[in-house]
């Protein structure tokens, strides 16, 4: 039997399409994210604003989770609420997964700019639909 090379080519580019390749214009499959958000207060809770709120997220639970191979993406600044709103991701190419991910708050317009430092939290991240988990600081 013998194909033709448009049809071959054809089939290549429907196949492309299916996995993760940026072949005839295809995004790349996204990884499992889910989102981590808070609030940023002082001690008599009014919102801290401007403070750096960042963190880590490694694969599997909390506790003795495994490497740092997932992602927070980069520092968020509270707002004039205090708010923050952050992205993390699983490593790897998995639809679903558990990543242990801890945050921090720095106060940086203080006098002396000190940070908190919040409890590992697990959590679960997908590639079909963003999970969350709030993650609150008090400054003392």
């Amino acid at each position: 039997m013998r194909l033709s090379i448009p049809l071959l080519l054809g089939f290549g580019l429907i196949a492309a399409c299916f996995g993760p390749t940026q072949v005839c214009g295809c995004s790349p499959v996204p990884p499992a994210s889910g989102i981590v958000f808070g609030i940023v207060e002082d001690a008599g809770g009014a919102p801290v604003v401007g403070a750096l709120v960042g963190g880590t997220a490694r694969q599997g639970a909390c506790p003795g989770a495994g490497p740092s191979i997932s992602a927070v993406y980069g520092s968020q600044v509270s707002d004039s609420a205090g708010r923050y709103r952050a992205y993390a991701q699983a490593g790897g190419n998995q639809a679903e997964s558990t990543i242990c991910v801890q945050f921090s708050a720095r106060r940086t317009v203080a006098v002396n700019a000190d940070s908190v430092l919040a409890q590992p939290v697990s959590m679960r991240v997908s590639r079909n639909s963003f999970d969350s988990v709030r993650v609150d600081f008090s400054f003392p």
